[in-house]
């Protein structure tokens, strides 16, 4: 007999081994616009569901269908009111996708939820921070969007750049 515990530990293996079969990657791309053709080799060789973008450098003067990824949906989140960050995950068109929402409490943390079903649901987030931003409040920010997307009870994925000097020398 199993516990309800093990069950439910079952349940996330069986799902994260179905979601597995979704190939998920990250680009720190440094200008979507400047660099669409090198995206779209990527998808091509890697042969990518979904892939997550920071500091893709995008503003609302730029409209989605002007950023062409044939068999490809954009879901997005530019920066408002200052020049680069940004985040962006392109997802196969065949996936159903939902945008999460998931509030940055304000801080310099920028971040993009999808929900993604294809044979099983899973969560993808990307975030980015600024190198110069400050850290506490990221990193509170950070745990309370976790909180909240973990609480939907799906394998969860993160990718990103945080910007986090792990090396222990002080910045």
């Amino acid at each position: 007999r199993l516990t309800i515990r093990q069950t439910r530990q079952a349940a996330v293996r069986e799902a994260v081994k179905s979601s597995c079969a979704l190939k998920i990657g990250h680009l720190n791309v440094r200008s979507l616009t400047a660099h669409l053709d090198e995206v779209n080799l990527l998808l091509l060789q890697k042969q990518l569901d979904v892939l997550c973008l920071s500091e893709t450098f995008l503003t609302e003067k730029i409209d989605s269908s002007a950023l062409l990824f044939p068999g490809y949906t954009i879901s997005r989140r530019d920066r408002r009111n200052r020049t680069g960050g940004g985040v962006a995950i392109l997802c196969r068109a065949t996936l159903k996708t939902e945008q999460l929402r998931v509030p940055t409490n304000g801080t310099t943390l920028e971040s993009l939820w999808l929900q993604i079903t294809s044979r099983s649901t899973i969560v993808v987030g990307v975030l980015y921070r600024p190198p110069l931003g400050p850290t506490a409040p990221a990193i509170d920010c950070l745990h309370h969007q976790l909180t909240l997307v973990l609480a939907r009870d799906r394998p969860t994925f993160l990718l990103g750049d945080v910007n986090f000097d792990t090396s222990g020398q002080a910045r």
